[in-house]
């Protein structure tokens, strides 16, 4: 399977992690504004950069998730 790219999550606290699109999100490349869950916390695009030919999905924390 070819790769989507990358997603980036940027934390509040400046770390940042990176792994591959289709780890963390479904089959569809997201538009800004869309949102995926991931360590307890939903995260919303906010920007794309292409590195060396790579597309990097940049997303932001949105808000925690509830769990109950």
């Amino acid at each position: 399977m070819e790769s989507r790219g990358l997603i980036e999550f940027h934390y509040p606290d400046g770390r940042v992690h990176t792994g591959p699109y289709e780890h963390y999100a479904g089959k569809q490349l997201p538009h800004r504004g869309e949102s995926v869950e991931y360590d307890g916390v939903r995260w919303a695009l906010y920007d794309r950069e292409d590195r060396y030919g790579v597309t990097v999905y940049l997303f932001r924390p949105v808000e925690p998730l509830i769990r109950g």
